[in-house]
């Protein structure tokens, strides 16, 4: 929901694909969601791969705790 709320396109997509690879031990979700997220919007808006990196280090380390 966070994702729409920023305004990131492909939103779903990304979602769905993140969700698949974070299944994958140790490396699923760095993966799916840094690797394709990221890059996939780098290309598109640029502005939005940084507010989507921001987010999912602030989820990892929030639950960490």
């Amino acid at each position: 929901m966070t994702i729409l709320i920023l305004g990131i396109p492909y939103a779903g997509a990304v979602s769905a694909f993140v969700a698949v690879t974070a299944l994958v031990p140790i490396f699923g979700a760095w993966i799916g969601g840094e690797a394709f997220g990221i890059l996939g919007m780098l290309f598109s808006v640029p502005v939005c791969a940084v507010l989507f990196s921001l987010y999912l280090e602030y989820m990892k380390n929030a639950h960490s705790f």
